[in-house]
């Protein structure tokens, strides 16, 4: 474990309380976002510069079901090294075990629901390089018999610094992967689990499911780099399975 410290200095407002201001060579510079039961921030290696991306979660919040979210999700991020997938550095912890820091691959493009906002719908052919990413990484978690469970634009990330036939677009990465779990436990599952929004049929209907759940969210996804909205919406779970079942998908003129 990295040691952690609390460094006396100025005052740094966006730490949630007893938070330390830096973590081993990692010191914490702003917040980046927040969840139910983490904190996310930016942290900078104090001897080489690098930026890094720090999750901060509240240990002590979590019940049965939140530590196996958690513990399969450090799994995967262990495990997994691929190019369209964020990369985990390291886990430290407090000494009073109040908090759990994963160390994380820092991706400047912030996330693709933020981008789809401030750009608006994208081109075919802006769709189309950030889609080969995603099938990448997700080509990549199928392969080791993972499935994510949770896809939607807010958990893909975009990380800057790519050129040549790309032209400049930043790298999508799948993040988050709380909800993923190995096909022979996911497979024929019955857990409702995802963002409704991106959530096949079969699942909002509590149906059993299986792995290629993951193509309806991707589907979904497309659809929204192409047009800023969702294919279907409602105003809950029964609207939106109704007007799943009985509406026709139309792209504005």
């Amino acid at each position: 474990a990295v040691p952690v410290r609390k460094d006396r200095g100025a005052s740094l407002s966006f730490l949630s309380t007893n938070v330390p201001r830096q973590i081993g060579p990692y010191r914490f510079v702003r917040h980046l976002g927040s969840g139910s039961f983490a904190q996310v921030y930016g942290a900078v290696h104090d001897g080489t510069g690098e930026e890094v991306a720090v999750k901060a979660i509240a240990a002590r919040k979590l019940n049965a079901k939140l530590r196996e979210n958690l513990e399969c999700e450090i799994k995967i991020l262990k495990d997994f090294k691929h190019e369209n997938i964020v990369g985990l550095y390291g886990i430290d912890k407090t000494s009073s075990m109040e908090y759990i820091f994963l160390v994380m691959e820092y991706c400047d493009g912030g996330g693709l629901h933020q981008f789809l906002q401030a750009n608006g719908a994208l081109g075919e052919d802006v769709a189309r390089v950030f889609m080969n990413d995603l099938a990448r990484g997700l080509d990549f978690m199928w392969s080791k018999q993972f499935i994510h469970r949770d896809l939607k634009p807010q958990n893909l990330l975009l990380k800057n610094g790519v050129t040549g036939p790309r032209r400049f677009l930043p790298t999508l990465k799948i993040a988050d992967f709380g909800f993923a779990r190995h096909l022979e436990e996911a497979t024929m599952a019955e857990t409702t689990c995802g963002s409704p929004l991106y959530m096949a049929p079969e699942i909002l209907r509590l149906q059993k499911y299986g792995a290629n759940a993951d193509l309806w969210s991707v589907g979904a996804i497309m659809f929204e780099m192409l047009t800023k909205r969702p294919p279907f919406t409602g105003t809950g779970r029964r609207s939106l399975i109704a007007n799943i079942e009985t509406k026709t998908i139309r792209y504005p003129d």
